[in-house]
């Protein structure tokens, strides 16, 4: 019987089953390296749980919907007058800009600078959309307008300040030639500024003048068109007037008289009284008959009567005239 420990001072040795014996029949070929041996189900790694599946998450770019094609022609053609700025939300930084006629193309310069490198923004913040599409052909054609731009500023100045002379062969040549200002005398320009100076000071006293003229005017046909309207109780005395005239002949005070008695104010019945259309002396004739009708009288007698209704003593004696007596 054999001892199944170890001797004492030496490892175990793990013991292992002896190999299969046998092997593959003779004549048939063998399988290939990996295949299962011997009928044995090919090895397979243990399936665990699938890794999950992480979808790397960009954050792309924010992109708003304002057009870069037409934010970049907006700034190139009509940009020193906002119109980029307007078109993209930014209506204040728009109108600062139309006001200074885009900085003096300086804002206007930046401003386009900024949307061919795609660091414009709209109002929210957003980037402009087609910046990759079109950024090639907005920065050839922008290059060559400003490229033709200034070939064609240089040969504006080359010709502007060139005249034409005539040559050895009979042609004409350009010739470049210095303009300089005429002197100006001191005493001459100082007194040219006093004499505008003065003139537009006359221009603006007489301009004061008619406007304080003008204000008086209208202030003093307002306050009578203002007297001539009334007020509620001087037209209302009126029209007390006017509905006593057509009952019987009145003179002026005592007409007036009656309009007090009425409980107008003597203001308004004076008002009233002196804005009828009325003719006093046929009043007084009226009145001269009525008294007739009712009873006789002498030429004197009726005039006294009259002047005592408060009529004049022309109108007295004219109503007496007029009643035939």
């Amino acid at each position: 019987m054999s001892n199944p420990y170890p001797p004492t001072g030496q490892p175990a040795q793990p013991s292992y089953p002896a190999p299969p014996q046998g092997g593959y029949p003779q004549g048939q070929p063998q399988p290939p390296y990996g295949a299962p041996q011997n009928g044995a189900p090919l090895y397979q790694a243990p399936q665990y749980g699938a890794p999950p599946q992480f979808t790397p998450q960009y954050k792309p770019q924010d992109v708003g919907t304002k057009s870069f094609l037409v934010t970049w022609l907006l700034s190139l053609l009509v940009g020193g007058f906002g119109i980029d700025r307007f078109y993209l939300g930014k209506v204040g930084t728009g109108i600062a800009k139309l006001l200074t006629f885009g900085g003096l193309g300086i804002w206007a310069l930046v401003d386009l600078i900024l949307v061919l490198t795609n660091k414009q923004t709209d109002k929210q913040g957003l980037k402009l959309e087609g910046y990759e599409k079109h950024k090639v052909v907005a920065i050839i054609v922008t290059v060559a307008v400003i490229v033709v731009g200034g070939i064609g500023n240089v040969v504006n100045g080359v010709n502007s300040g060139s005249k034409s002379a005539p040559a050895l062969d009979g042609s004409d040549v350009s010739v470049s030639t210095p303009t300089t200002a005429p002197a100006v005398d001191p005493a001459i320009a100082a007194a040219e500024a006093s004499a505008s100076a003065k003139a537009q000071a006359e221009a603006a006293a007489k301009a004061k003048a008619q406007a304080e003229a003008d204000a008086k005017a209208q202030a003093k046909a307002e306050a009578e068109a203002a007297a001539k309207r009334g007020t509620p109780g001087q037209q209302n005395a009126k029209r007390k007037a006017e509905s006593y005239l057509n009952l019987t002949a009145f003179s002026r005070s005592g007409l007036i008289g009656q309009l007090e008695f009425e409980k107008f104010s003597a203001a308004d019945a004076t008002w009233a009284v002196d804005h009828l259309e009325v003719d006093w002396n046929v009043q007084a004739e009226k009145k001269a008959k009525k008294y007739l009708e009712m009873t006789s009288f002498s030429h004197a007698g009726l005039v006294d009567q009259l002047t005592f209704e408060g009529f004049t003593p022309e109108q007295a004696e004219y109503g007496a005239t007029k009643a035939g007596i």
